[in-house]
């Protein structure tokens, strides 16, 4: 697993099973994901699980709650490994 990043939720319908998210969050993906999302314009995954193509600067937003609690998850275990 690479390195982290926050990102941005666009209001893309790229995965009808997750519903529309409202207000926007800003999600933490990996940075090679969000790179690619960026470039490609292919749709990335979250930590949280949800998928959408990056398309705005997430920097004003607030964090999704489940990737911050995912993120301190991998953090905790990998800090448990040392």
């Amino acid at each position: 697993t690479g390195p982290l990043s926050i990102m941005e939720m666009a209001p893309a319908q790229v995965d009808p099973i997750m519903e529309p998210e409202e207000p926007k969050e800003a999600h933490i993906v990996r940075r090679e994901d969000q790179m690619r999302g960026y470039v490609s314009g292919e749709p990335i995954r979250a930590l949280c699980g949800k998928v959408w193509v990056p398309s705005e600067n997430p920097h004003d937003l607030p964090v999704c709650p489940r990737c911050k609690s995912k993120k301190e998850q991998i953090i905790a275990g990998q800090r448990g490994m040392n």
